[in-house]
This record gives C-alpha cells, structure tokens and sequence, in this order.
C-alpha cells in the first residue's frame, strides 16, 4: 500500500493557508512517528498563542531515497514527498520555517551505498534551503560507528530489517561516512544536534520509552531556537505514552485498515 496515493483517504487540511507566519517541517522514520504527537504538541504550545504549522513525511521503515516500511505498509522516499511542495504553497513573505532530518539510515539496510544515500540527503537538504529553512538534523546511532558484535548486529537486522542482507562491515562503514558527512557538511542554515545515543533503547535504534521525553525535549528546543522561541513548557512522560498511543493508531487504522482519514498534514 503506498500511503502517499493520490487515491489515499485524508481529512481536511487543519491549516487555512493565511493562518500561520511560522512552519515546521518533520523528516524521519520510526523514531520521529512514534514521537510525532508528542513533538508536534509541545513545539504548538511553546509558540503560542502565535500558530505554527506542522507538516509531517515520517512512518516506521520509512526511507529516504529507497521505498521502505513495516507489515503492510508501504511508503515512498521521502525526497519524492509532495510535502516539500505543499508548504512552498503557503509561505508567505516573512515566513519561518524549521525543519528536522533524523532517522537517516534505514536506506543502507535496504541496500543503498553510503555516496547515493549522501546524495539523497543532500536533496532533502537541497529542498530545504529552497524554503528558507533552518534545518537541524541528528547523526545515526555512534554504537553503530563501533566494532558491533556479530551477534548483536544481526540480531537487530532480523528484527527490525528481516529482509535486508547488508553485511555487518557494510552497516558500519556506511554509517561511518553518513556521520562524517552530517558532521563536516558547510552550511549556515544545517545544524547539526549533539549525538542522542544515551536515550536509546536496547536495540540501539529506538529512544527507549523512560528516557524519549528527554530525547524530543531536546530536539524540540533546537527547533524552537530557529523560530526564535524560548520553551517554557515539557515533555514529560506521560505525553509521551499518549504519542505512542496515537502512532499505533494511526499505523493500524489509518494506514493498515485504512479506515480513518489520514491528517492532511502528514505525507
């Protein structure tokens, strides 16, 4: 099932386009979609009572130059979202505009070498910039960057990528030249956010559930920094199991069964 159909159910779109001066832009896989609910109250909060745009492409697998996903759900790369194109449409003069590229990394496991997916993210970056954005982004996991135990390495792979067949030297050479890319790239409008591997979980992918909350607060506050914003409100943990709550929601009703109109917001 492609999620991005044209034929895809969605509701109304939730933002007039002469309501908001501000946007943010979400990029990502399934970190971000487990997340989404939570980020997205918390960065509408801390603006308010200005309003704020949030536009969404992000799913579990999600690639960004490689079509990727979980179960049946199937969705296309990111640098091909219409999403870039949408919030082109309803910037206005004086507009800002932030935006967030993490879970980079899923393409190497769907078998896309280090130089395509570089090249890959340096369009969405590309894209980005056509839009004014302040971009900040996350490097991959610095586990990965290490001599992984076989054992642990393709107990991941199964788990999470049962139908990739990247060799662990593979994996781990490719996320070294992803890291060093992100880290070295020149740019006055890329911000680069500190390694966030001490709020991962036990697969060294996922932000584990106690500390998540921690994770997107941070994150958050380098997004509102670009808008100009000073947070005065959280995450906290419990806001954190309702955005769990709305992900698998969204996974299975809207997205599986299809029987609840996709936001419009989301690509």
């Amino acid at each position: 099932m492609n999620v991005d159909s044209q034929h895809a159910l969605h509701s109304p779109d939730p933002y007039p386009e002469d309501e908001a001066s501000r946007f943010c832009i979400l990029l990502g896989a399934s970190n971000l979609a487990r997340g989404y609910h939570a980020l997205k109250d918390y960065l509408t909060k801390n603006v308010a009572p200005q309003t704020l745009k949030v536009y969404a492409a992000c799913g579990p697998g999600r690639g960004y130059g490689c079509w990727g996903g979980m179960f049946n759900v199937s969705y296309p790369p990111i640098v091909e979202s219409p999403l870039f194109e949408r919030v082109r449409t309803r910037l206005r003069p004086g507009s800002r505009v932030v935006a967030l590229v993490t879970d980079i990394g899923n393409d190497l496991l769907y078998g896309m070498d280090a130089d395509s997916l570089i090249t890959t993210v340096k369009a969405v970056f590309e894209r980005l910039e056509n839009l004014n954005a302040e971009i900040y982004t996350t490097t991959l996991p610095v586990y990965f960057e290490r001599d992984v135990p076989a054992m642990v390495y393709y107990l991941i792979r199964t788990f999470l990528y049962p139908k990739s067949r990247i060799s662990r030297k593979e994996a781990i050479d490719g996320v070294r030249r992803i890291n060093a890319f992100l880290k070295e790239i020149q740019s006055p409008r890329i911000h680069l956010i500190p390694p966030l591997d001490e709020y991962l979980g036990w697969d060294h992918v996922h932000f584990g559930w106690v500390h998540s909350a921690e994770a997107w607060n941070r994150m958050g506050e380098h997004l509102l920094s670009g808008l100009g914003v000073r947070p005065h409100r959280t995450i906290h943990f419990p806001r954190m199991l309702i955005s769990y709550r709305a992900y698998l929601n969204r996974l299975v009703f809207t997205e599986m069964l299809k029987c609840v109109p996709r936001p419009a917001n989301l690509f």
